[in-house]
């Protein structure tokens, strides 16, 4: 992934957060708790020129320290990054049932259903196996890490048959993709006592 989507009509700024550990609270404790149930910690860069445009702002605690990049701006902001955008972490809810395909032998399955299903086609065809991820590779790029990350007792497993189907996902590239998702970016004003929240929203009231 080398840039990010464009904000939807409610989201009039994006915010690049500079403090890892606040990226970590932002994804574990936040993100987790709403729908989709999970959060991931991407890491990208910008050129020291380009980044001094943007002022870093505090809100909250002190390690919430972020930047505000309007939607209007986060074309030529993508334009900047000097790299490829890449993930460091990602942290999933108890209410995480993953991403839901529409279509082909993983129609209808949460992200539990879906490893069972591809073991189990594993066992009779790796060709039906490779088919599949093919043809629902959204599912696995965003499953996958959660796979992962919940490890074969959660996810109702053997262990040694999910670290082969590992080693195909590998194979086809997923640990380098999967962790290419989304992250949140903020831009900060003086600490004003909210929380970052309630920052955010103030902010984007006032972009309105």
């Amino acid at each position: 992934m080398r840039s990010f989507p464009p904000r939807l009509p409610e989201q009039s700024i994006f915010y690049p957060v500079l403090v890892e550990e606040y990226a970590d609270q932002i994804a574990s404790s936040w993100n987790t708790k709403e729908e989709p149930f999970a959060g991931y910690v991407l890491e990208m860069e910008i050129s020291d020129k380009y980044g001094a445009r943007f002022a870093p702002h505090t809100v909250g605690g002190r390690n919430h320290r972020e930047l505000w990049i309007s939607s209007e701006e986060l074309t030529e902001f993508n334009s900047q990054l000097t790299g490829s955008i890449s993930a460091r972490r990602a942290f999933f809810g108890p209410k995480y049932r993953g991403y839901v395909p529409e279509q082909f032998g993983l129609r209808g399955l949460d992200a539990y259903r879906q490893i069972s299903a591809m073991i189990g086609t594993m066992d009779y065809s790796m060709f039906d196996f490779t088919l599949e991820i093919s043809a629902n590779m959204l599912a696995f790029f965003l499953n996958f890490p959660f796979w992962k990350a919940a490890g074969a007792e959660r996810l109702g497993v053997e262990p040694a048959h999910l670290n082969d189907a590992s080693v195909v996902f590998v194979k086809y590239g997923l640990v380098q993709r999967d962790r290419q998702h989304y992250w949140r970016t903020q831009r900060v004003r003086p600490n004003t006592g909210m929380e970052p929240q309630e920052e955010r929203a103030a902010a984007d009231a006032q972009a309105v």
